[in-house]
């Protein structure tokens, strides 16, 4: 009896001991394979409100790192994408004929145990 006492008094302190806290993990087994884009880039045309695509270059900058953002196919309104599964501190230079070069401030990209977080973004460049 005093056995089955004892064991009973320490079992609460080994299952304890054997017990993980695992509440605040993202299980990474659920991430998706498909890559995520860091930035989202939406341009304007300041006085029409029009979104811009054609002949409109869209260049992400971080320290030494450059990136010509491409335009995703089909997209409505029509987006610039780049910066993919990278995290940093980028500035945004939007350029088109005819229009005001478009100089951002600096936009930081994180990320989760899976992807980069996404900024999604919309500048406006004003006619010349």
């Amino acid at each position: 009896m005093r056995k089955l006492i004892l064991i009973l008094c320490f079992f609460p302190l080994l299952m304890a001991a054997t017990c993980e806290d695992d509440d605040d993990v993202i299980e990474v087994d659920n991430c998706s394979e498909e890559a995520v884009a860091g930035l989202n880039v939406k341009v304007k045309d300041a006085v029409t409100g029009e979104y811009l695509s054609d002949g409109v270059s869209v260049t992400a900058e971080d320290g030494s790192y450059s990136e010509l953002l491409e335009l995703v196919p089909a997209s409505d309104p029509a987006t610039f994408a780049g910066a993919w599964e990278r995290t940093g501190i980028y500035t945004i230079t939007v350029q088109k004929s005819g229009y005001v070069t478009f100089i951002s401030n600096a936009f930081q990209v994180t990320e989760n145990p899976c992807h980069v977080i996404p900024q999604n973004l919309t500048f406006e460049l004003t006619p010349l």
